[in-house]
């Protein structure tokens, strides 16, 4: 059996990646993609945490550090789900997530985060369940009259 090794110019690479990801040959397409937004992708459907974080660096955007969380949180990787949450300013899923595993440090970090982004209504969700009523008092002003009711 002869194997020969051809070579493929740089701007045929990624035609040749799509062909081999639609052939089942996706670990081979990422081998040969030179697309940073092909190579996410096939990063996603790998499972290849690690190479979609990096490549979400290079090249981010808040829809990639989403799609990635939404991974993370698929496999259980809450860590990894908490970091690209953040990074992709999804402050309502990053509240779920940290509420749910009781993460007092993250919640903290959250209302931080999203106080900073102008989001006072979750920043004040975040402080009311680390039972921060200094904090909660000082974004009462800010917010719709309805949640003044929650302190009397």
């Amino acid at each position: 059996w002869y194997q020969r090794r051809v070579r493929v110019g740089e701007e045929h690479r990624t035609r040749v990646a799509q062909f081999l990801e639609k052939q089942g040959f996706k670990e081979q397409a990422m081998a040969v993609s030179v697309d940073p937004s092909h190579k996410f992708e096939l990063a996603l459907q790998l499972n290849d945490f690690a190479t979609a974080f990096n490549l979400a660096e290079e090249h981010g955007s808040e829809n990639r550090w989403k799609q990635l969380s939404d991974l993370a949180l698929r496999n259980s990787d809450f860590q990894l789900a908490k970091t690209c949450m953040l990074r992709a300013k999804d402050y309502s899923g990053l509240l779920l997530l940290a509420s749910s595993l009781g993460d007092a440090e993250c919640l903290e970090q959250l209302a931080e985060s999203a106080h900073s982004a102008g989001k006072e209504n979750i920043a004040f969700t975040a402080y009311m369940m680390l039972n921060n009523i200094p904090k909660c008092l000082d974004l009462l002003p800010r917010l719709l009259p309805p949640y003044s009711a929650l302190i009397p």
